[in-house]
C-alpha cells in the first residue's frame, strides 16, 4: 500500500474513533503531502518522497520538544513528544548505529577510502547504500570518526 494512502486511511480511522491528537497529526501530515504535491505538479507522491516529508515533520517535532524542555514548558514538550510517536510510525524501520557502523565499514573497505579529506565522497557513497534507513547525522557522526582513526 502507498504510504500516502495508509495515512489517509489512518486519519479517516482516528476520525471515527476521535483519537484528536492522532487526527491533529495525520491532519498536518497530509496537508504537508498534499502541498508536496502541488509543488511537484503531481496527483501522487512516491514512497520515498513522502517519507523525506514526514522525516521532515519528525524533525520539526523533535527540534520544537526540545526546545520546549529547555525552556521549561514541559506540557508542550510532552504533547510534541507525542507526535513525533504518531509521525515515527509511518516512517520505515531505522537501522541501529551498529548496523550503520558496519555498513561504513564496508563502505570505506570496498572503496578503499582514509583519512578526513575523503568525507565528502564517502557520505555521498554510504548515503546511497544506506538510503532512509538511517539518520543523516548518525552517520555524518560514525563516519567523521571512522575516518579519524
Amino acid at each position: 500500500m502507498i504510504l500516502e494512502n495508509k495515512i489517509k486511511e489512518d486519519l479517516k480511522i482516528a476520525l471515527k474513533n476521535k483519537e484528536v491528537l492522532k487526527l491533529s497529526v495525520l491532519r498536518m501530515l497530509s496537508a504537508s503531502l498534499n502541498n508536496a504535491s502541488i509543488a511537484k505538479n503531481r496527483a501522487v507522491l512516491t514512497d520515498e518522497e513522502t517519507i523525506k516529508i514526514i522525516k521532515t515533520e519528525a524533525k520539526r517535532r523533535k527540534e520544537a520538544a526540545e526546545a520546549f524542555s529547555k525552556a521549561n514548558y514541559l506540557e508542550q514538550a510532552a504533547k510534541e513528544q507525542q507526535e513525533l510517536l504518531i509521525i515515527e510510525q509511518y516512517l520505515p524501520q531505522q537501522l541501529s548505529s551498529e548496523e550503520v557502523r558496519q555498513m561504513i565499514m564496508d563502505v570505506l573497505k570496498t572503496n578503499n577510502l582514509h583519512g578526513a579529506d575523503q568525507f565528502g565522497r564517502a557520505m555521498g557513497l554510504v548515503m546511497k547504500v544506506i538510503g532512509q534507513q538511517a539518520d543523516g547525522g548518525l552517520v555524518q557522526t560514525i563516519l567523521k570518526e571512522l575516518l579519524a582513526e
